[in-house]
């Protein structure tokens, strides 16, 4: 639930959070980036004082991802924001240009050095739901429940799965319409 230019970089940072890295073992990060997406970063003032540019701060994301395995809607709340673990991490990210990646394609590679020398590396060219490596239905449940279901529950937001699913099979929208209101 964020800017696309964050995408790659949160894939390779939850690639790197599956190898359990400790917050504390971690002497730094650093996220290569396309010309594009590094100029876009670089725009932004370092402190995150608004929910928009805690969507938009790849720093922020990374930090986030690299800490709890997933970014969600709930992260760009103020009091997640301002969260000293999260705000320490992202104090140890540098963000780089990276000619080799492209900006149509918006990929990024991650590197987190940990205190004992080692290296985690992780890079994604082509970030999930780029039409080049598009998303599956697991993934795309998984992204739908975790969006819609604080508005629609779990039931309803599990029943406009199998409702969207099945689409194409409908006779007309009104079962996905209905699937997609509020109670």
């Amino acid at each position: 639930p964020c800017v696309g230019t964050a995408q790659a970089p949160i894939a390779a940072a939850l690639e790197i959070h599956k190898r359990q890295p400790r917050a504390e073992e971690i002497s730094s990060i650093t996220v290569a980036l396309s010309d594009f997406a590094y100029r876009q970063q670089i725009a932004y003032p370092e402190d995150i004082s608004t929910r928009e540019h805690a969507d938009h701060s790849i720093p922020y994301l990374v930090a986030r991802a690299l800490l709890d395995g997933d970014v969600r809607v709930t992260d760009f709340a103020e009091e997640r924001f301002r969260d000293p673990r999260a705000l320490a991490l992202k104090r140890k990210l540098a963000i780089r240009p990276e000619a080799s990646l492209s900006n149509e394609n918006l990929g990024a590679n991650l590197e987190v050095t940990l205190q004992n020398g080692s290296v985690l590396a992780a890079n994604v060219p082509i970030p999930p739901g780029n039409m080049l490596n598009p998303a599956g239905d697991a993934e795309l449940t998984r992204k739908f429940l975790a969006l819609s279901e604080t508005v629609l529950g779990r039931a309803r937001a599990q029943r406009a799965i199998e409702v969207i699913l099945s689409v194409e099979t409908l006779p007309d929208l009104g079962d996905l319409l209905n699937s997609l209101s509020p109670s």
